[in-house]
């Protein structure tokens, strides 16, 4: 067997499907974290005790709960989406930037959070 396709053999068994690359833990994360994000604040919200700290999002409010979880959907999923079908490229600069943007979420959530209850 020639050595070109022993090597194309190999990358066909190592790689990964467009469904596989969206469940890997760093993509399926961030979409956790974000609906988290999205049902705690409708929860602090309904219950007066927050108001939504993203001035993008805020005004969606205004159109009702399903308006403002469709447009949260909508501000998160086709990133994991293009992700997905990036990671099938160039893998390790994914999940280095999912993993960048997990971090960065979270912290900004967090700053966010505490400016509303702390002040």
């Amino acid at each position: 067997m020639p050595t070109s396709t022993l090597a194309l053999t190999n990358t066909r068994s190592t790689s990964v499907s467009f469904a596989e690359s969206i469940l890997k833990w760093e993509s399926v994360l961030f979409a956790v974290i974000c609906i988290a994000d999205m049902i705690t604040t409708l929860y602090m919200i309904h219950h007066g005790v927050a108001t939504e700290a993203n001035p993008m999002l805020a005004p969606f409010l205004q159109y009702g709960d399903a308006t403002f979880c469709i447009v949260k959907l909508i501000s998160f999923v086709p990133m994991l989406c293009i992700a997905a079908w990036y990671r099938l490229q160039n893998p390790k600069f994914i999940e280095i930037s999912l993993r960048f943007g997990l971090a960065a979420y979270v912290v900004i959530y967090l700053f966010g959070t505490c400016r509303q209850f702390i002040g």
